[in-house]
Order: C-alpha cells, then sequence, then structure tokens
C-alpha cells in the first residue's frame, strides 16, 4: 500500500476540477482529470477522490453535509498521488479515562457524555501517541479532537482541539431554560398529549437514526423542545448496564443500522413525561427505539440486561455519572445542536459502511 499521510479541516467545497495546479502534482498519468473530483480544505490543500472509488458518492454525501454543518473531516490521503483513501467525521471529545486492561488486545476509551466503548489497538504506529494525549486530556478535563471508526469504534486518530475563537455566551435572560417559571410550565400531560409531543419529537432534525452514540445529545434536545414548543418540562431516566463500573457495554437494543444486528451501550438516557390517564403514570419518550411513548418497564426490557440499574435526574443534567459529584450540565443549545448534526454526518458514513471491511490507518 502507498504511503499516506491524514489531515483534519473543514471542508470548503468537493468540486469537479477546472485544472489541477502544482499543488495535486503527482496524479497518475492513467487517471484522466474527468475521472476525479477536487476535494478543497479551508486549511488550503487541496485532494483527489477518484470517481471509480467504491466509497465516493457516500463520501460526497457526506462532504457536503459536514460543508453544510461547518464541521471538519479526517482525510487520508495517497503522499505521492494526492488520491484521497479515506474520510470520516471527526470529533471534540472529552477523554473520562482509558482502562489499561486489554480486552480482545485493544484498550478501551471511555469518553464523557457517551455510552459507547471506543478501541485503542496497540498495534497502531501512532499508538503511544494517541494514548498519551487521551490520557492528558483526560487528567487535564479537555476536549481533544478524536476520529474513530464509525462501525468499529476504533480510534483512528487524537489530536488536540484547536482553540474556540470564542466561548459559547450565555443565554439572554429571556431565552428559555430549562426550568422555567413553574406558573409557565405543565409536569403532568394527558396521553394524548404525550403521544402528540412524541410525534412532533420523532419528526425533529434529531438523529434517532444514529443509535451507536448520541442519547446524551438527543435527550437534551428532546427536553428543550418540549419545554420550548409545548410548555412541558420533562425529566430524565438514566439506565446503567451491569457492566457500567468494569467499562462493559451490557444494554443491547436489535437495531437494522449495525451490521451485527445490534448495538450496546453502557448506558442509555430519554425523557420521561407525568402521564394522566385515569391514574399518573410515567412515560419513556424516546423515538430511537420506539413508535411511540412506553412503560418505563417496557422501555428497560428492550434493552435486555436485567441487572442495570436506574437514576433519575431533572433536564439539565446532560451527563449523570452514579455515585460522583463530577455530573456534566446542559452545555446549551450551541453545542447541542453540533453535536447532533455531527452524529448526523456520522450516521451518513455508518448507513454506506455495512457492507465495507475496516483497515487501520497506516
Amino acid at each position: 500500500m502507498s504511503d499516506t499521510v491524514s489531515e483534519v479541516s473543514k471542508v470548503r467545497e468537493l468540486r469537479e476540477p477546472e485544472n489541477l495546479d502544482a499543488g495535486t502534482g503527482g496524479l497518475n498519468d492513467a487517471i484522466e482529470l474527468s475521472g476525479v473530483l477536487e476535494l478543497q480544505l479551508e486549511n488550503g490543500n487541496t485532494f483527489l477522490v477518484e470517481k471509480t472509488d467504491p466509497k465516493a458518492s457516500m463520501w460526497k454525501e457526506f462532504v457536503d453535509w459536514q460543508q453544510q454543518a461547518q464541521l471538519p473531516v479526517y482525510v487520508e490521503v495517497e503522499t505521492h498521488s494526492r488520491l484521497v483513501r479515506e474520510i470520516f467525521p471527526t470529533f471534540k471529545r472529552l477523554p473520562d479515562h482509558v482502562n489499561r486492561q486489554p480486552v480482545d488486545g485493544r484498550l478501551r476509551v471511555i469518553f464523557r457524555a457517551s455510552p459507547a466503548i471506543f478501541f485503542l489497538n496497540p498495534a497502531l504506529p501512532k499508538f503511544s501517541e494517541m494514548w498519551a494525549r487521551l490520557d492528558r486530556a483526560a487528567g487535564n478535563k479537555e476536549e481533544v479532537l478524536v476520529t474513530h471508526h464509525p462501525l468499529t469504534l476504533e480510534m483512528i486518530d487524537v489530536r488536540d482541539a484547536p482553540e474556540e475563537e470564542a466561548p459559547e455566551p450565555s443565554p439572554p435572560p429571556d431565552a428559555p431554560a430549562l426550568h422555567a417559571a413553574p406558573a409557565l410550565v405543565q409536569t403532568e400531560v394527558t396521553l394524548e398529549r404525550a403521544i402528540e409531543i412524541f410525534n412532533a419529537l420523532a419528526l425533529a432534525d434529531i438523529p434517532f437514526f444514529h443509535v451507536q452514540d448520541c442519547c446524551t445529545a438527543r435527550a437534551q434536545k428532546m427536553c428543550r423542545l418540549m419545554l420550548e414548543d409545548f410548555d412541558v418540562q420533562a425529566l430524565k431516566i438514566w439506565n446503567y448496564g451491569n457492566g457500567f463500573a468494569s467499562d462493559k457495554a451490557t444494554l443491547c437494543v436489535k437495531t437494522s443500522s449495525d451490521p451485527s444486528g445490534k448495538v450496546c451501550w453502557r448506558y442509555h438516557v430519554a425523557p420521561i413525561l407525568n402521564v394522566v390517564d385515569g391514574t399518573t403514570k410515567t412515560l419513556v419518550i424516546d423515538p430511537s427505539m420506539f413508535d411511540g411513548p412506553v412503560a418505563i418497564s417496557t422501555w428497560l426490557l428492550a434493552q435486555n440486561d436485567s441487572n442495570s440499574t436506574q437514576e433519575f435526574t431533572d433536564a439539565n443534567n446532560f451527563e449523570n455519572k452514579p455515585n460522583s459529584p463530577a455530573d456534566l450540565f446542559d452545555p446549551g443549545p450551541a453545542a447541542i445542536d453540533s453535536k447532533l448534526r455531527g452524529h448526523t454526518g456520522q450516521s451518513i458514513v455508518i448507513k454506506n459502511l455495512n457492507s465495507l471491511v475496516f483497515e487501520p490507518p497506516a
């Protein structure tokens, strides 16, 4: 395989090339100009995508989304020809810890506000560098820019997160808060109203189809929409698998979005509503798993871990960490929407990768 290099940048454009300048020199003479697309990055570099590459149509859809969402991509290219060999999403993530005990030859990586378990393979050439960066970021409670394979959750690249131009401003005094004045919100709804709310949320711009990850951001967005659009104050239910404390994903649900037919989590979270229907009961609002509001017992049963444990919080808890004062709280609408856009981009890649085999980068 040819030597490769990787870059992370936002995308300027993926287009038909007008001409190939010196920056794309080295292109094999057998590859005609009409057979490639030109990937222009905001950092000024330009690379080439072969139209005959089996992933080309997926990359086009994904890159168009990332450009629209103003999110960066990870690009791996051949050094000599500058042909693209991989394009993946990249995320800002806050490492919690790297488990030193290997499982199937890989180290488990845990990020804050993610129910998934990620993996770091010691066979990777950049293993020591990635491990050191993750470990340092966990100790300093700093975010890093992470690229992982969307299906295998294998770590591909870890680098320092770029400095933000400015922190997200605090919401103005009149902006909707997740705790509004009691006189303005309802804490109980009818079953008919609960179904109406569920159906509206299911159609919202939230990636419910991305079940591998994302439940914390989805739940935060749903709670905000319920308050803003329906004057309803939701709470949250957190379900922790029996393997949570030992970094094992023991909550497993059936899904068609993964080639294995299921995905497994350390924990899962969704909003809950108190519903008055003759008697008062609590229903879970989770369009990622169901077609309507369901009882807590039904929601738990579908996660297939009879030894799981539950906790309940208010809507402001973005990540509830059991037996710890280190909870994360609502980072604000802009941050949540950015996370959801990132997960939407990842889902575009996932739906096209089910039949492809992952090869770790050289």
